[in-house]
């Protein structure tokens, strides 16, 4: 929504938007490509609960964002 926010307010114009989105998708891409991964979104347990279980996990999993005390996102 970033980008979205920008462009509403004039920051910068519609086109110049659309190419930063285009090459920010593209470069994102191209990293899934080289490392894949997921993200999940995980509700009614606490943060500190999810953290503990993603450091038990064997691949890289981790909590990547706190929405609330008891809603994060997960991934790796």
């Amino acid at each position: 929504g970033h980008f979205t926010a920008l462009v509403a307010s004039g920051a910068i114009g519609a086109v110049d938007g659309y190419r930063i989105v285009r090459h920010r998708g593209a470069r994102m891409a191209r990293g899934e490509r080289r490392r894949p991964g997921g993200m999940a979104a995980v509700s009614g347990l606490p943060v500190a609960s999810v953290a503990q279980v993603c450091s038990s996990c064997p691949d890289d999993v981790v909590v990547a964002n706190r929405n609330g005390p008891d809603q994060s996102v997960i991934s790796g």
